[in-house]
């Protein structure tokens, strides 16, 4: 949960970088970096399931309210536009110079150099692969956790609703 709130916020960071003659070969660096460490590979999965899981929210809602087939379409063509707006605002080439930047901001170009290289040895690799499979997981555990909130919570506003009438 902390990994994808993290990478979340580092949607949406913006850091300044300065300008200077080493630019290129830090760009260079921390391309690569982004490129052995799979980002945008990590990216599509991510908003996979950020797509995946306003459908089910929308899918969720409908159930329990109840709607009409013209209210499904609806909120189908509602969900669409904002999942449509999602994609586009952290589509992976939209968000590649900020996350270069930031990763340039982090490290110096020996850290690069040392992650690139534990990156691309069989152990970084492993860690990569791994690192996915935990993120799915996590991503599924918390999806778990706020359907649980929220019933827990919905549960909470039907007792004010009750309490309230009877005021």
């Amino acid at each position: 949960m902390k990994k994808f709130v993290m990478i979340l916020i580092l949607f949406f960071l913006f850091v300044p970088v300065s300008s200077d003659a080493n630019q290129d070969k830090s760009d260079t660096l921390a391309e690569k970096f982004l490129i052995v460490t799979r980002q945008k590979e990590q990216n599509s999965k991510l908003l996979d399931m950020l797509k995946t899981l306003m459908s089910q929210q929308m899918n969720r809602l409908s159930k329990a309210n109840n709607w009409d087939e013209n209210q499904r379409k609806l909120i189908e063509k509602y969900t669409n536009k904002m999942t449509n707006i999602l994609m586009e605002e952290l589509s992976w080439e939209k968000i590649k110079g900020n996350h270069l930047k930031i990763i340039e901001s982090i490290y110096s170009d020996e850290e690069l150099r040392s992650l690139i290289h534990f990156f691309e040895s069989e152990l970084g690799q492993l860690y990569i692969n791994k690192q996915q499979i935990a993120m799915q997981k996590l991503g599924e555990s918390s999806q778990n956790v706020m359907l649980n909130i929220t019933r827990r919570i919905r549960a909470i506003e039907q007792e004010m609703k009750a309490e309230l009438g009877g005021v």
